[in-house]
């Protein structure tokens, strides 16, 4: 991820809420420090010699531990219970506490093994805002907004640090809690590290940032050669998957009927993409450029998230052959219809 954090980390832990959903399962709502995104949700699978826990919210101010301490305890958890801190992807707001919940219970992290979008900026901040700033400067971001999207503040304010998983997640593997195997499918598209934990016998799918109540995407761009390809690929992989009574996403509340969720996250994306043609309809642009004639004009230094967002839908594009691009002569992506 890239773009300013927020002025203050620090949150009230008095707005955490435990749900309880099955026997033995529960969700966590947990405040974060974003105007745009207010909580997030952890969830709290029992077995016998403790818990398993599912993603553990942002780092950044003590505040942000004292929510999750607050949400395990209204569990009637302890975090030195944790036998096994699984994260169905690697930002800030879902791995941030990792390594102090490692460090407090001695359990094991597993996490996909395509963590590096987050991992590659805490072990080398220098190389990656460098690598940050090349690339706005592709993208025609203009210079006096390009120390936003080079900071890598996120990362090394937003995560304690980056413990190594003790093993990966892969398509396939099971976690064992709730008496239930949670089976493992790999649902990238927000990031490449993105997993669903699926239980058929209880029925239940937690899914991370895959599907929402509502749709709001967020694609991570660098690290996978077509993040909204993949991220359509994913929807049917969770659709193919079977029927659950509850879809249980990192934000927002269960989602109970989960085909016209899909509908609106489809139509969504094919949104963005009828946009981000329109755009171009008005002439070659850069990828800034497009982004500012789809979601602007931009009043704040959030337009990072729109400017990533309109460069992961070009590239699909160009990778479908309907849009062509070539460089100005000035290091800078121009975009056009072909």
């Amino acid at each position: 991820m890239a773009g300013p954090v927020p002025a203050s980390w620090e949150v009230d832990p008095g707005r955490t809420r435990a749900f309880a959903l099955r026997d033995g399962v529960w969700q966590l709502r947990m405040p974060l420090p974003w105007h745009d995104v207010d909580h997030v949700n952890a969830y709290v699978l029992e077995r016998e010699d403790g818990i398993v826990l599912v993603d553990c919210g942002s780092a950044g101010h003590e505040t942000l531990r004292e929510a999750l301490v607050r949400g395990l305890e209204a569990t009637g958890h302890r975090v030195e219970e944790v036998r096994v801190l699984a994260c169905t992807h690697a930002h800030s707001d879902h791995v941030g506490q990792a390594q102090w919940v490692v460090a407090a219970s001695g359990c094991e992290l597993v996490l996909h093994r395509a963590h590096a979008h987050l991992y590659d900026a805490i072990h080398d901040p220098r190389g990656i805002a460098a690598s940050r700033l090349r690339g706005a400067r592709r993208e025609g971001v203009p210079a006096e907004r390009l120390a936003d999207f080079a900071d890598v503040a996120e990362e090394i304010e937003g995560v304690l640090g980056a413990p190594p998983p003790a093993a990966t997640l892969d398509p396939g593997d099971r976690l064992l809690a709730a008496d239930a195997a949670w089976e493992v499918i790999e649902t990238p598209g927000h990031t490449p590290s993105d997993v669903s934990l699926l239980a058929p016998d209880l029925r239940l799918a937690i899914v991370g940032d895959l599907v929402a109540p509502a749709f709001a995407p967020w694609f991570e761009y660098g690290y996978s050669h077509d993040p909204v390809g993949d991220y359509l690929a994913s929807l049917a992989a969770l659709e193919a998957a079977g029927e659950f009574d509850l879809y249980l996403p990192g934000h927002g509340r269960p989602i109970e009927d989960l085909p016209p969720v899909l509908a609106a996250h489809r139509e969504g994306v094919e949104a963005g993409l009828r946009r981000t043609v329109e755009a171009l309809e008005a002439g070659p642009a850069s990828g800034y450029e497009v982004a500012a004639r789809t979601f602007g004009p931009f009043e704040d230094a959030t337009d990072f998230r729109f400017v990533d967002q309109s460069v992961a839908y070009l590239r699909h594009l160009w990778l479908e052959g309907r849009v062509a691009r070539e460089d100005d002569g000035h290091g800078t992506r121009i975009h056009r219809l072909s």
